[in-house]
C-alpha cells in the first residue's frame, strides 16, 4: 500500500504544481507539487476533524502572504 501511494503522490506532484503554475515545467514542480499537496491533506485532515475551524481558501491566502514578505510582515 505504502509503495502504490508513493507512486501516486510522484505523479500528482507534477499535476499539482502545473495548475498551481499554469504551466507544464519551470524547474520547481518536485518542491511546489510538494507544498501543494501538503496543503490539500493538511485542509482536508483539518476539515474531518473540525470541520467549523478548518481553514478556507481566504484564510491560507492570507497566512501566505504573511509568510511570503519580510521575516513575515504583513501589509
Amino acid at each position: 500500500m505504502r509503495e502504490r501511494l508513493a507512486a501516486v503522490y510522484a505523479r500528482f506532484r507534477g499535476q499539482v504544481a502545473a495548475v498551481i503554475l499554469g504551466t507544464e515545467s519551470n524547474g520547481d514542480e518536485q518542491h511546489i507539487g510538494s507544498l501543494g499537496l501538503a496543503l490539500i491533506d493538511g485542509v482536508a485532515l483539518q476539515w474531518l476533524v473540525d470541520p467549523e475551524h478548518a481553514p478556507s481558501g481566504a484564510d491560507i491566502a492570507t497566512a501566505l502572504r504573511a509568510l511570503s514578505g519580510p521575516a513575515g510582515a504583513r501589509e
